[in-house]
């Protein structure tokens, strides 16, 4: 399952736990019912593949502290927050 999500996410990283088999659905059987289900793989295939600013309190004092260490900063290579536009798959009722 990881090796298939992480070739269609097309991302440097995964996250360190991933539970690609778990969905959470929502359903409303009412009258003009309608279905939202959320999965990993379509999550994470719709991370940005671009730098992100989100920046934790300490970020600032991190890389000064990586500077100082003389260590290169490698959290700014990829979004470890995995922010995404995935908004579920909704699927309307009768």
């Amino acid at each position: 399952d990881l090796d298939k999500i992480s070739k269609e996410a097309k991302l440097k990283q995964l996250p360190e736990m991933v539970f690609g088999s778990n969905r959470l659905l929502l359903s409303h059987k009412g009258k003009g019912g309608v279905r939202i289900e959320f999965r990993a793989q379509p999550a994470l295939s719709m991370v940005s593949k671009e730098e992100n600013s989100i920046k934790v309190k300490m970020a600032d004092k991190w890389a000064t502290k990586m500077k100082t260490l003389k260590l290169s900063n490698n959290a700014s290579l990829f979004d470890w927050t995995y922010t995404t536009h995935y908004n579920g798959d909704i699927q309307a009722g009768d």
